[in-house]
């Protein structure tokens, strides 16, 4: 069950992509205290949908086998569909284009626009250069058609523990910032403990994993637990000697 079950419930969980969303979000937001309700109330919205289709998915099939062999005929955006159309008829199929369709694409707008602007930011570049955005945004559009070349079933494998590997990036590079940018250092806390837990599920899954390094379950563990110790200790020592960099931001 450990790491896989960590592993596959990712997106419901611990979201790497969504985490990629607050470069934009965060620009919408007037005062800093609005993002607790902003972004916490967005992990909740998330959450009831989980469970809706959970639900919709004992409720149409009656074991774990039904539903596999649904999706090996169907797959995924079939079943959403049977789904939709069985309970709400024409405007369920309407339902389930706009759900497998229409917001997958504006997905991917969501991440080449995020991705932009993280460039931007992190360089230092005028958002209101015209010819530089679309520049930017033509080179990572230009490589999400070229990964959407590949074939979709190798790309789906590697999905979730990206997404997983992202989120952990993401909780480590915020655990730097509260390191720096605080007062106190214990909030760096709140990030830090899910980024080692997050570090042990993603290196330990892809050293065991079939379609990773494949090596055997007790040695992955032992040398996900050896990096995760690892991470701890280079935390425990930017804890105790880093100063935060307070002229640089103050909102904590």
């Amino acid at each position: 069950m450990f790491p896989d079950m960590c592993i596959t419930i990712a997106c419901g969980a611990v979201s790497g992509f969504h985490a990629t969303q607050s470069t934009m979000v965060a620009r919408t937001l007037k005062d800093e205290k609005d993002g607790r309700l902003v972004f916490y109330g967005a992990m909740i919205v998330e959450a009831f949908i989980a469970l809706i289709w959970v639900t919709a998915g004992l409720a149409f099939y009656p074991d774990t086998s039904s539903l596999s062999d649904a999706l090996t005929e169907w797959g995924a955006s079939g079943i959403v569909y049977d789904i939709s159309t069985s309970l709400l008829g024409p405007l369920g199929g309407i339902l389930a284009v706009l759900g497998v369709v229409v917001c997958p694409i504006t997905t991917g707008d969501t991440a080449i626009r995020a991705i932009r602007m993280m460039i931007q930011d992190d360089r230092g570049y005028d958002n209101k250069n015209m010819n530089l955005a679309v520049s930017i945004t033509l080179v990572a559009t230009f490589i999400m058609i070229v990964l959407c070349l590949l074939d979709f079933q190798s790309l789906w494998y590697y999905m979730s523990w990206l997404n997983q590997s992202l989120a952990c990036l993401t909780l480590w590079v915020c655990t730097t910032f509260l390191l720096r940018a605080t007062k106190r250092r214990t909030y760096s806390l709140v990030t830090a403990l899910p980024a080692m837990f997050m570090t042990l599920v993603i290196s330990s899954f892809i050293l065991n994993w079939n379609q990773g390094l494949n090596l055997d379950y007790d040695i992955s563990i032992m040398i996900g637990a050896a990096l995760t110790i690892l991470f701890a200790f280079f935390y425990l020592i930017a804890y105790f000697s880093s100063e935060p960099v307070k002229e640089h931001y103050t909102g904590c």
